[in-house]
């Protein structure tokens, strides 16, 4: 299997601090990817004790830990080590925890849930800057947190949003399509029972895109959700209930709703709604499911500068590559996290297909956790995790022949994993299926090559 070269310098020492497992598990693998030496603890005490041994250069850690929290660990790393003293970023599930973090010595704070390429850029960004000691927020855009009151906030942060939204839909005729598109897309992806993506238009938040028109029609307030959204969009952070029975959020009894995920949605960095997953039973969502949740809400819109991020897709509706790649990757931490099997697929198209003639690809393969994507001009790949080995490559199946309605295929390559998944980059194992399709190709292979592995 082919390897990446690292990008960090070797001696950069980065001490992760967390009392999830998976969490740290993912972050640690995409930081050694990068080149990190990277050190891992489940609470305070633990990284007290590798920091005195081992003299990260920078330590990440959260907040809210059982025994010795995020704020006391600051405070001890502050105080107890000599000079050079590691550069301190703190995370945390909770905008107000900013200001206390900062406080103790934090160089830089920033909102959880954060995206594998955030995670990556914050990491880059704290150690770059630790030289100048300037502290940095790196929050999502939100309502500032003025003096005059939750209602005051909350009618500045519906303003802004709204004039974000009217903007952006003058631009964009097929605005309220893709918004559509990424509820259908969501809704396949989680196999939750609804998504909804809520906008504020002329002054009110309501559904601008549903998986389920007759339950959730378009154009409606959601009532039972009104205050999850808009906590969402006046804080910039993600609100997760996993069971309605233990929190009372709207005020009055849930009825059929019994989880629900929300996180902000937006449009060039101007937070102007809310993409939400909406279930009848109680719903446990990992750290990689709110990565794929925050990510598509942030870029699921195109951008209208050229210095800003890329957006999510083509203009055929496609996935682009950066997007594609990001998804594949927390999809491939998601399978090793759940014990479940893992494929990629790449086909060569015999011609570049047409735009929008594949404009449904990235939600038509029913299975859960399934996408496609462009990898370039002339590749199209589709990826599918699931629990057991015949599912998945019925998954794939079927994703191959939903593509080959819209284009006649040349060759196709296909990789796929039992359970336990191997450690996988998305960019090596992309490098590595392309292999495959230049053999498929050269050999004139209509046919699929396959490998099926429990370990690399």
């Amino acid at each position: 299997m082919p390897t990446t070269a690292s990008k960090a310098d070797a001696h950069q020492r980065v001490l992760l601090v967390d009392d999830s497992r998976d969490l740290l598990e993912v972050f640690q693998a995409l930081l050694e990817e990068e080149g990190y030496d990277v050190r891992i603890a489940g609470g305070g005490e633990e990284a007290l004790e590798v920091a005195r041994g081992w003299r990260p250069d920078l330590v990440v850690t959260d907040i809210s830990m059982p025994g010795m929290n995020g704020f006391e660990l600051i405070t001890r790393i502050r105080s107890d080590f000599v000079a050079p003293v590691p550069t301190v970023v703190a995370l945390s599930g909770f905008p107000d925890a900013e200001e206390e973090a900062m406080r103790r010595g934090a160089l830089r704070f920033a909102l959880k849930p954060v995206t594998l390429s955030g995670f990556v850029e914050l990491v880059e960004d704290a150690i770059d800057g630790a030289g100048n000691g300037r502290p940095h927020r790196a929050a999502p855009h939100r309502a500032p947190h003025e003096e005059d009151g939750v209602g005051a906030r909350r009618a500045a942060a519906t303003a802004a949003a709204g004039a974000a939204v009217e903007v952006f839909f003058q631009t964009h005729r097929d605005a309220l399509q893709m918004t559509d598109r990424l509820a259908k897309g969501m809704t396949r992806y989680f196999g939750h029972s609804s998504a909804l993506v809520l906008l504020v238009r002329q002054g009110k938040l309501a559904i601008a895109g549903t998986s389920d028109a007759g339950r959730y029609p378009l154009g409606r307030e959601p009532r039972d959700l009104l205050k999850l959204a808009s906590d969402v969009i006046e804080g910039g952070a993600a609100l997760i209930v996993p069971d309605t029975r233990a929190v009372n959020l709207s005020g009055r009894s849930w009825q059929t709703i019994r989880s629900v995920a929300c996180v902000p949605f937006s449009v060039n960095n101007v937070v102007v709604g809310a993409l939400a997953l909406v279930d009848d039973a109680p719903r446990q969502l990992s750290t990689t499911d709110i990565g794929v949740l925050t990510y598509a809400a942030a870029h699921w819109f195109p951008v209208t500068s050229n210095t800003a991020p890329p957006s999510m897709m083509h203009s055929s509706g496609i996935l682009t590559r950066v997007a594609f790649e990001t998804f594949l990757g927390y999809t491939i931490a998601w399978a090793a996290q759940q014990g479940a099997c893992f494929g990629i697929t790449v086909v060569a198209p015999a011609a570049r297909p047409a735009d929008a003639s594949w404009t449904d690809a990235v939600i038509e393969p029913r299975g859960s956790r399934m996408l496609a994507g462009f990898l370039d001009r002339h590749h199209v790949a589709l990826f599918a995790a699931t629990h057991g080995i015949g599912v998945l490559r019925e998954h794939l199946k079927d994703g191959r022949a939903f593509l080959r309605r819209g284009v006649e295929i040349r060759a196709s390559a296909e990789l796929m994993f039992e359970a336990p998944v191997p450690p996988l980059s998305p960019s090596a194992l992309i490098e590595w299926v392309n292999e495959l399709l230049d053999r498929a190709v050269a050999e004139g292979n209509e046919a699929c090559l396959s490998i099926s592995a429990g370990a690399v």
